[in-house]
């Protein structure tokens, strides 16, 4: 065994020679001689020899051994110039090598080959023709269409003419996804035609291309004409069934789907399943059966489909099948089976390299057909779902066309999200669980939407007045579904990043709506006063002071200085509004209010009275008139405690006539307010005029009780205790037509009016004693009630 050479270079001169040893053996020597050498070199054998190996190496399809011999002459110093670039090559091949046989077609292995063969140029490697087409193909994984274009072309020029190869993928992606002109790749394909005479399938396949340049060019009935020219070179012999399959595309082309039809079908009974003919076939006819003028028959198309599927011969057309069946599965209605076709469609591209049949273009047009084709029929939430996948084939780079499916998929998002809304409204509480799941939904579809308008925002920053729209709208989607803090996250960012942008006033006035919702009221502030600081003249900076003054009333205690200050700044101050303007009118209203929740009813109610005489048809009118006739009534009851005091004994005539004009004034105000509410459809109220209603009939009542009128402030009293019969305002309306008949000299009548409010307590549901007030329970107002007539019993 000593004397048997271990040089791998004569392990494969002894065994070149054995013809009849199997080339697996061979390789199996061939890899055993080179890791032993890997594993031990042997400095002896000359760097040559050693490329020789790892040349022959990676002609064996042994890529690893050659990269571990490669890297390890790399590693030498004493390698020339020369050998290095060679070494580097070598290394290029075999790493290209290895990521095609393990089917790596990643985007970080297409830069790796490409970076291992320009280290291998700038040490002066000559590439070959097939070198130049391995980079080529990673710039196809890469996407970088027309420096592959370049690559191939490059290719083209270092190998024997014609090149065919090299020159057809040219063509194919001068076509897609290039897109170049039609006269452009007409001429590509002319050349191409004349240099591919003498080959028959390389022809028949330029044929094809030039039917379809042609038709691109000047109608199918040129493509027509053009094939006639080849019908003695292939209406017989082994390309008959291409040339008959593109004699049929022609026809469909033309519009001529009766003689099409019949030319497939004729074909497909002759073609083996297993011909790649029978694919484009099968596909073309499906089109002709979907789409031939007439009455569509997408049944029979989906059936022509699932042939070409089921032949499993020639990808593209797989895919292609596959786009036909989502599109015959849409008309059937069959959404979710149609939705998966698409979805296998997509799967399907990965291995497929990108053509004008099957590609994510045609895929996404596709899907945008169906998604409108729903949309017509309502049929929103589907929509919705085609959508989804529509957009997600659009490439990140065309940033127009991601920003058009972005924005009709937010929109179809929130179309879904408040039908769902609408759905929920419409069902009644004992489907509680379905209206909960339903709000559920909602929400998170509104999210999805804010989040879609969003990434329009994020996507176009070079465009101020498109990303600042679509990052106000994702705001309104996010308040929408009642995602404060996202909204205040969207905002605050933009705010933050882009400081200079004109529409900052309008998105910090937002800002501050979206914090003075979550009650976060210093922090709205703090986004009020620097809208209104910053950019005085603004039209959003001065619709800050209302929210501001809200925010303010809401802190109370000496915060409502500062409301007011900021209402008075609408009101008296601004060169903006005038009282036309919506914010001149909130502020009439809020500071009517402001006066009266501070007591200031001698401030309050002429600002009330202007607010009502100015916007009689707003819908704070019930509130404004109510709070005018509280601030009568309760500056009367001021008087009536200063009556009291010594100090205003010289007064006392004058305050008691000033008392009694407020409470008739108050008294009649309630009536007026009364009349109003009851005028109204019960069923529209809201829960505010509801409480304004009940609580006018009790003051006008209590305003009369004051004026000593017991005989109108016991009717007004009855009624409400009936009208209220089933809450306790009833029984606080019983308390006091028990003391107007007490001060009437009616003591029977108290008895029995007491008698009656005793049963009301016993009667009244449980669910009723909820106020959390003083009388908060049935064994309360029962004691009360005991005690009333036990003072009745000693009078």
């Amino acid at each position: 065994m000593s004397g048997i050479s271990t040089d791998p270079i004569a392990v494969w001169q002894r065994v070149a020679g054995k013809w009849q040893i199997p080339a697996l053996i061979l390789s199996v020597l061939l890899l055993a001689t080179a890791v032993a050498h890997v594993k031990s070199p042997q400095r002896k054998i000359s760097v040559a020899q050693h490329i020789e190996t790892i040349e022959k190496l990676i002609h064996g399809g042994m890529y690893v051994p050659a990269i571990d011999r490669t890297e390890m002459l790399l590693g030498w110093k004493d390698v020339s110039p020369a050998d290095r670039a060679r070494l580097r090559l070598l290394r290029a091949r075999a790493e290209s090598g290895e990521m095609a046989r393990i089917d790596d077609r990643s985007k970080a292995a297409a830069g790796s080959i490409i970076d291992f063969y320009d280290k291998a140029q700038s040490e002066g490697a000559l590439l070959t023709a097939p070198d130049h087409a391995r980079i080529a193909a990673s710039y196809e994984a890469l996407g970088q269409y027309r420096v592959a274009v370049r690559q191939y072309e490059l290719a083209q020029k270092a190998a024997e003419p014609p090149a065919l190869s090299y020159r057809r993928r040219v063509i194919e992606l001068s076509e897609y996804p290039l897109r170049e002109p039609p006269e452009t790749i007409d001429g590509l394909v002319e050349s191409y035609i004349a240099d591919a005479k003498d080959d028959p399938r390389e022809l028949i396949w330029a044929l094809a291309k030039r039917v379809e340049t042609v038709a691109t060019e000047d109608g199918w009935s040129a493509a027509a004409d053009f094939l006639a020219q080849y019908e003695d070179q292939f209406e017989s012999g082994p390309l008959a069934e291409e040339y008959s399959y593109l004699t049929a595309l022609a026809l469909w082309g033309s519009e001529r789907y009766d003689l099409a039809e019949r030319e497939l079908r004729e074909l497909l009974n002759g073609v083996a399943v297993s011909d790649p003919v029978y694919s484009r076939a099968g596909w073309l006819l499906g089109k002709v059966v979907m789409y031939d003028g007439r009455a569509q028959r997408p049944e029979e198309a989906l059936a022509i489909f699932r042939d070409v599927i089921a032949s499993r011969v020639d990808p593209v057309y797989i895919v292609a099948s596959r786009i036909g069946m989502g599109e015959a599965l849409t008309y059937l209605q069959r959404y979710d089976e149609s939705l998966g076709a698409y979805k296998q469609a997509i799967d399907d591209l990965q291995s497929v390299r990108p053509n004008e049949h099957a590609n994510p273009e045609v895929i996404r047009t596709s899907l945008t057909v169906a998604a409108d084709r729903c949309r017509h029929e309502d049929l929103t939430d589907t929509a919705l779902e085609y959508m989804r996948l529509a957009t997600s084939l659009v490439a990140d780079e065309n940033v127009d066309l991601l920003t058009q499916y972005l924005q009709r998929l937010g929109d179809l998002q929130a179309a879904v999200a408040r039908e769902c809304v609408k759905k929920a409204d419409a069902l009644e509480k004992e489907d509680e669980t379905q209206r909960s799941e339903l709000l559920v939904r909602a929400r998170s579809l509104f999210d999805e939407a804010g989040e879609t308008l969003a990434r329009i925002a994020r996507i176009n920053t070079l465009n101020e007045s498109l990303s600042a729209d679509a990052m106000w709208a994702a705001a309104g989607l996010f308040d929408e579904g009642g995602d404060y803090e996202r909204t205040i996250e969207v905002l605050q960012a933009f705010v933050r990043d882009r400081p200079d942008a004109d529409v900052i006033p309008r998105l910090l006035l937002r800002l501050g709506q979206s914090l003075q919702a979550l009650g976060r009221y210093e922090e709205a502030i703090d986004a009020y006063q620097r809208n209104y600081a910053r950019y005085p003249r603004s039209p959003q900076a001065n619709a800050s002071l209302i929210p501001l003054a809200e925010c303010y009333m809401a802190l109370g205690g000496d915060s409502e200085n500062l409301a007011e200050r900021a209402l008075l700044e609408v009101v008296q101050d601004s060169e903006i509004f005038t009282p036309e303007a919506p914010e001149y009118r909130d502020a009439m209203f809020l500071l009517g209010d402001l006066h009266h929740r501070r007591g200031e009813y001698e401030k309050a109610i002429p600002i009330l009275d202007e607010a009502l005489e100015k916007y009689s048809d707003d819908r704070r009118v019930p509130k404004a008139m109510f709070l005018a006739a509280d601030a009568y009534r309760q500056s009367a009851m001021a008087i009536k405690d200063e009556l009291l005091q010594p100090e205003f004994v010289g007064e006392r005539k004058r305050m008691r006539a000033e008392r009694i004009n407020r409470l008739h004034e108050a008294a009649d105000r309630f009536l007026a307010l009364v009349k109003l509410l009851e005028s109204r459809d019960k069923a529209t109220l809201s829960e505010a005029n509801r409480m304004y209603l009940q609580d006018a009939r009790l003051y006008e009542a209590a305003c009369l009780f004051e004026l000593d009128q017991y005989t109108e402030a016991l009717a007004l009293y009855e009624r409400a205790a009936w009208i209220y019969k089933d809450s306790p305002v009833a029984l606080g309306a019983y308390v006091q037509v028990i003391n107007c008949l007490v001060f009437l000299g009616r003591e029977d009548d108290a008895r029995a009016a007491l008698r009656r409010a005793q049963y009301l307590v016993d009667r009244m549901p449980a669910e009723a004693f909820t106020s959390g007030g003083r009388f908060d329970s049935r064994a309360n107002w029962k004691r009360y009630f005991d005690w009333v007539g036990e003072i009745l019993v000693e009078q």
